[in-house]
C-alpha cells in the first residue's frame, strides 16, 4: 500500500521562495519572510474511496484509492505546510477539499469542468466520460492574499487518450506577499514533452 502512496507523490515539487520583507501593519509578510510553494500531481484523484476516476476501456480503469490511502494523502498534504499548492490530476473540487479543507485554503478549480458539464452531464457521473483537471489552493493566512485568478486555455496539454480531443486548461493565481506580487500557474505538461526534448 505504501508504494501506491509513493506513486501518487511522484509529481510533488516544493519551492522555497524568499520574500523581501517590507514593514506593513495591514499586510505583514509570512513568518521568516519565506513563502512555501508546492506543485503536486495527484494522478487521477477522485473524492470517493474505492472508486476509480476514469474507465479507460472495458478492462482498464485508473487506480481507485482506498479510504486508508485517502487518509494518508490528507496527512501528507498537512505535512507539506505549504502556502500555495499547484495541483494536477484531480477529478473534482471535492477531491481537492479532501486534502485542503475550505476552512484553511482558498481554491481555484479549472473552469473546464463546468464547461464540460454544460455540454455533457455524464462528465462526473460516468467514469467513461470523466477527466482530470488542474487547481491551485492558497492558504488563508495573515500576510498572504489571493489577488486574482485566471484560466489559461492556450496552455492546455493533451489528456490520457493519445487521440483525445480533450485537454487540461491551466489555472493561475496572482498572489501578494507584503509588497511582492507574482503569478503561480498550475499546468499539466504533455508526456510527449520529455520525448521531444530528448530529440532536440
Amino acid at each position: 500500500m505504501q508504494h501506491l502512496l509513493n506513486a501518487a507523490m511522484l509529481g510533488l515539487t516544493i519551492i522555497m521562495v524568499s520574500v523581501v520583507a517590507h514593514a506593513s501593519s495591514s499586510l505583514p509578510t509570512p513568518e521568516n519572510g519565506t513563502l512555501r510553494i508546492a506543485s503536486w500531481n495527484l494522478l487521477d484523484l477522485w473524492h470517493e474511496p474505492n472508486v476509480a476516476l476514469n474507465k479507460v476501456s472495458e478492462n482498464e480503469s485508473t487506480r481507485a484509492r482506498s479510504a486508508t490511502e485517502l487518509r494518508r494523502l490528507q496527512q501528507h498534504a498537512k505535512a507539506l505546510k505549504s502556502d500555495v499548492i499547484a495541483l494536477q490530476g484531480v477529478g473534482t473540487p471535492q477531491a481537492v477539499r479532501r486534502l485542503f479543507p475550505a476552512r484553511e485554503f482558498l481554491m481555484i478549480f479549472s473552469q473546464q469542468l463546468a464547461a464540460r458539464l454544460g455540454k455533457d452531464k455524464r462528465a462526473l457521473s460516468d467514469p467513461r466520460h470523466r477527466q482530470t483537471y488542474t487547481a491551485i489552493v492558497v492558504r488563508k493566512k495573515k500576510g498572504l492574499r489571493l489577488m486574482r485568478r485566471t484560466h489559461l486555455r492556450n496552455m492546455a496539454a493533451p489528456l490520457h487518450a493519445k487521440n483525445s480531443q480533450q485537454s487540461q486548461m491551466a489555472v493561475g493565481a496572482l498572489v501578494r506577499v507584503g509588497r511582492k506580487t507574482f503569478w503561480v500557474v498550475s499546468t499539466m505538461l504533455d508526456g510527449n514533452c520529455v520525448q521531444q526534448s530528448n530529440t532536440d
